[in-house]
């Protein structure tokens, strides 16, 4: 059979769901993937801690013989625990898509098994694009408020300690005589190296911030007419007009999300994953040997039988019955991101 309602069937349906494919600005990487660490966890909360260490300074001298006097190590140390949150949903399976699945004509029961994979999918990418857009939320606002729709008002924020200096008001790129990019990021690097001990290295924006980075009459007049005629900058000539030239990497992307029940495919039609005239710098990633950014992924209690339940780790997929003996497919997710180090991620905003 193309598609089993039973629960023996449901790890074997999440794999076919998980295969379906997208449109093209929707299959294009996700910043949040790159950005966030995804962190397995059988845990329902999580730790947000904040651990400030004073430096270590000198050990003092003594005489041989003589008591060494008390060192006591200038530290603060925040704990506070966030609960993961679910993100769930279920669409009902209607009785003639059920019996079609049985029909003796195998056409009819490969058009009833692609329909159920159709919503299921959607179900999927509906899931996927809210994790997502909690980590890019996280990352660009510092701050993450989650609303229950089941319980209107009992929602609450999670506040990730940014800075108000890392939220930076750039010149306006999109004018190319007064907009200053090298010097915007040059300030952010230096920001990061003050905060972070560390220049910021990873410049995250999609392609209408790239080309106004590439048509500013600053980076083209770092180049001279007599080996460059055109005077089209490359990335190589800018990074060395900024710190760390060796370790820059830019990361131009352009992934997006629809939203429900939008037809079109195209820019005017979807949500960037990176807004436009917005950049996100960051240090190196890890960063002292931890994420700077990460998606917890919890556990999911799956029915896999009419008196049976089971934990299983990340997005899930399964159908079960109701009271009223009608068949939902359910999609399921437990996460929740977590910032690190919010020293290391600076947001600049170079719009109009």
């Amino acid at each position: 059979m193309i598609f089993d309602l039973s629960p023996q069937a449901q790890v074997r349906n999440t794999a076919i769901i998980r295969a379906k494919g997208l449109t093209t600005l929707e299959s294009k990487p996700r910043p949040a993937r790159m950005l966030a660490t995804m962190q397995p966890t059988r845990d329902d909360q999580i730790q947000q801690r904040r651990m400030s260490v004073g430096g270590a300074g000198i050990a003092p001298l003594k005489a041989i013989g003589a008591s060494p006097p008390i060192y006591t190590a200038k530290m603060r140390y925040d704990e506070t625990f966030i609960e993961l949150v679910q993100v769930a949903e279920f669409a009902p399976i209607s009785e003639r898509l059920r019996r079609l699945l049985k029909s003796d004509d195998a056409d009819l029961r490969l058009s009833a098994g692609m329909s159920i994979t159709d919503l299921a999918a959607r179900m999927f990418l509906r899931n996927e694009n809210r994790s997502d857009l909690m980590v890019m939320t996280a990352i660009l606002t510092g701050r993450l408020d989650i609303e229950f729709e089941d319980e209107p008002g009992q929602g609450f924020p999670v506040i990730y300690d940014y800075d108000p200096t890392h939220m930076i008001n750039g010149s306006d790129w999109n004018n190319p005589s007064t907009g200053v990019p090298l010097t915007d990021l040059d300030a952010a690097q230096q920001l990061l190296a003050d905060d972070a001990g560390e220049y910021g290295i990873h410049f995250w924006m999609n392609s209408h911030t790239w080309k106004n980075v590439v048509w500013s009459d600053q980076a083209k007049d770092l180049l001279t007419g007599s080996e460059r005629g055109q005077y089209i900058p490359q990335r190589t000539d800018m990074n060395l007009r900024l710190n760390d030239p060796e370790r820059i990497v830019w990361h131009v992307e352009d992934g997006s999300w629809r939203d429900e029940g939008e037809m079109g495919r195209g820019f005017s039609s979807v949500n960037k994953w990176i807004p436009d005239d917005v950049v996100i710098m960051t240090t190196s990633d890890p960063f002292e040997g931890e994420p700077i950014v990460e998606m917890f992924d919890g556990q999911v209690e799956v029915r896999t039988g009419w008196d049976t339940l089971q934990l299983r780790p990340g997005q899930q997929s399964w159908a079960r019955i109701d009271d009223s003996d009608t068949y939902q497919w359910h999609q399921a997710s437990t996460r929740m991101p977590r910032i690190n180090h919010p020293e290391c991620i600076a947001v600049i905003d170079v719009g109009p």
